[in-house]
């Protein structure tokens, strides 16, 4: 699908007739809470091989957009567009940056959004190589501090009431133990979004994360932190790009085997090469949320045997197959996954449906596709449904 085609099919979703009738959760009929950084993102994109750039302070030439995103804002995007009307709790500034932002999220319930006087709304500028593949990312996150305990205790209710709360690394610490604290005490599952490497670890250093973070989305170097905080072990230390998808599925599965302890569910994104989903729960199964959630939670962790399964990226719409932009891809994942687990579906649905928003991210310039949409999920899927997920055996 041409760039044209795309916008064309993009604004076709965006107008189509509102009337229709909203997909319902069916987690007692409640609002998930995503607690997290929004962010105003610049994306610079070389137009030459990366391969050639130098560190000489020459000038390269090279595209710049602009949108909106932050781990936190895109999962609510992701969750909003597929009709499942999340509470957004977030800081910006009262700058410029922060009225485009809160225009951008129109169609977000943003009134947990505080604006801060006198502050800058976080930046963050992604530098890409020509075939969309993330080289580095410069930020200014300081505003993320704003979202405080005493901030966030003003929605204790909501929390309470969630059938689920994401939370992603940008928020301090303390807010993190807070969230767990929280939803511990209410059984509603966490789950957590890494966000960067070096943010990984920082709810689980915390008093009260175990057992209400239930789920987390690490790539494989965020898993390798989380594992060597466990563990005390360092396993990688070779370069992953160079690896066989084989010997990458026995390294992710090395890192989670220990972890399964203590998390129930470890989806691990792959890029190119998809998820691996780590569970103590068979992949027919549906997630735990709810009363269900409560049942297990009282009883203690799964004594079940676990399994890995591998999920391939999404394999149809092959015209389409060239990557605008890396970002956002993961966080719309989770939001397809979250949506999948609030509607009932297996875990296996949930994974396709996540793959499916990532796809659609990677072929947008926005970090959440404005394509995504509970009509767009089930037409697309039903092209894949009959492909089945590799059960790895260890």
């Amino acid at each position: 699908m041409n760039s044209k085609r795309y916008e064309a099919f993009e604004r076709h979703i965006n107008t189509a007739d509102t009337t229709r009738t909203r997909a319902k959760c069916m987690v007692d009929h409640s609002r998930p809470v995503v607690i997290g950084g929004s962010i105003a993102d610049t994306v610079v994109t070389f137009k030459q091989d990366g391969n050639q750039l130098t560190h000489s302070g020459a000038t390269y030439s090279a595209s710049f957009k602009q949108s909106y995103g932050g781990v936190g804002r895109n999962m609510a995007d992701a969750l909003a567009r597929l009709q499942c009307n999340p509470l957004f709790v977030s800081a910006i500034g009262k700058d410029d940056s922060g009225r485009s932002l809160l225009n951008y999220c129109s169609h977000m319930d943003h009134r947990g959004i505080q604006e801060i006087p006198d502050a800058s709304t976080a930046s963050y500028i992604a530098v890409l190589k020509s075939s969309g593949e993330l080289l580095y990312g410069l930020g200014d996150m300081d505003i993320h501090n704003e979202i405080t305990v005493d901030y966030v205790s003003g929605f204790v209710d909501d929390l309470k009431k969630a059938p689920i709360v994401l939370m992603d690394g940008n928020i301090p610490v303390e807010t993190m133990d807070f969230i767990c604290q929280v939803c511990q005490e209410a059984a509603v599952p966490v789950f957590f979004e890494p966000t960067d490497v070096h943010k990984a670890k920082t709810p689980f250093e915390t008093a009260n994360w175990k057992p209400a973070i239930h789920f987390i989305s690490p790539n494989v170097r965020e898993l390798h932190q989380i594992h060597s905080l466990f563990t005390a072990k360092v396993l990688i230390q070779e370069d992953l790009d160079g690896m066989s998808i084989q010997d990458l599925l026995h390294c992710v599965i090395t890192l989670c085997q220990p972890l399964l302890d203590h998390v129930p569910h470890i989806l691990v994104t792959l890029g190119q090469h998809g998820v691996l989903l780590a569970t103590r729960q068979p992949h027919q199964d549906t997630f735990h949320l709810g009363a269900k959630y409560q049942e297990k939670t009282n009883k203690g962790n799964n004594s079940s045997l676990p399994s890995y399964v591998h999920y391939q990226t999404h394999p149809v719409g092959r015209d389409a197959h060239h990557i605008v932009s890396v970002s956002g891809a993961g966080d719309s994942f989770n939001g397809g996954v979250v949506y999948g687990m609030l509607h009932g579906l297996s875990i296996d649905d949930c994974i396709k449906r996540g793959l499916m928003c990532a796809h659609l991210s990677l072929q947008s310039h926005h970090p959440v596709s404005h394509l995504i949409s509970p009509n767009t999920l089930h037409s697309e899927v039903l092209k894949w449904t009959n492909v089945e997920p590799n059960i790895i055996q260890v």
